[in-house]
């Protein structure tokens, strides 16, 4: 999920006006750049574009979109520019060719945009249940999220802190352990914790945290730290690698985006403004001068 993407999401933006936002964000700023030197250049040579890489880091289709998702049945949903003001959405296949929208095309719509969110206990609070196609469940007590690999996020009514249950609904990871919590993946799940200025983990508490005190680690299905919290961000893990962030955002692309793998350490380096999960074999992502 993009710096900005995030802001308006938290700021109870609706998903579609935030989505918008960011679209004309980036025509904004690629047309700008573009000005300085005498008109908008052709994406493919513009900096802070999208492309994808493989499990080593490296470019499989080149950064030259204004935008793009994650492969689904080999198709990826991107956005290109038509005239220095005007987008237009496309599809490609593994080799970066352009390719006609597949029959089920208007499924990408909805489901391509809430993959990098659709593990954020938060979105589905301030959005509302099934905002994002799936159900935000209120069970006995409980407010929960889908099961994913036999254990499900959740918390009790009024804690502010997210634990896992099992399909009894009982906590086999205390309530109010985490103060974020991403599904598990790969046996391994991403959560946050209230980090103080010298490395302590402290107790979840009601209030508003400070974001450079909270940062992501993974644990077991015991809740056990196999990765300690020290990233800005965190997503599940895929295809063996995680998307983290080791720094702070201080502006729209201040962070730096890499892959870790299960011992948490980088197989590909922080250096992009963007990324996405890995998926079929290819991760989004976007470098900035």
């Amino acid at each position: 999920m993009t710096i900005l993407q995030t802001y308006l999401i938290k700021n109870s933006m609706p998903l579609w006006f935030s989505i918008s936002i960011i679209r004309v964000s980036a025509i904004v700023i690629v047309c700008a750049t573009a000005l300085i030197v005498g008109g908008c250049t052709d994406s493919k040579t513009t900096a802070g574009t999208y492309g994808y890489i493989d499990h080593k880091g490296n470019f499989v289709i080149k950064p030259q979109f204004l935008d793009a998702h994650a492969f689904v049945n080999g198709v990826a949903k991107v956005e290109t520019d038509l005239s220095p003001y005007h987008t237009v959405e496309k599809y490609i296949d593994k080799s970066g060719s352009f390719i006609s929208a597949p029959p089920n095309s208007h499924a990408y719509d909805r489901i391509l945009p809430t993959l990098s969110m659709a593990d954020d206990p938060s979105t589905y609070e301030i959005s509302g249940e099934d905002s994002l196609g799936v159900a935000f469940v209120n069970n006995r007590g409980l407010k929960m999220m889908p099961f994913s690999e036999g254990l499900a996020i959740a918390k009790r009514g009024g804690n502010s802190g997210w634990g896992y249950v099992d399909s009894n609904l009982e906590f086999v990871i205390p309530a109010n352990s985490f103060l974020d919590a991403r599904h598990f993946k790969d046996g391994l799940a991403a959560v946050a914790a209230d980090v103080d200025d010298e490395g302590r983990m402290v107790s979840v508490v009601h209030g508003a945290i400070e974001p450079a005190h909270k940062k992501w680690g993974y644990v077991n299905r015991k809740g056990d730290w196999v990765i300690k919290p020290e990233y800005s961000s965190a997503e599940c893990f895929s295809e063996g690698l995680a998307c983290v962030s080791s720094t702070e955002s201080i502006g729209l692309h201040a962070k730096r985006y890499g892959f870790i793998d299960k011992t948490g350490k980088f197989v590909i380096e922080p250096k992009f403004s963007f990324a996405e999960s890995f998926s079929e074999g290819l991760a989004a992502v976007a470098l900035e001068e």
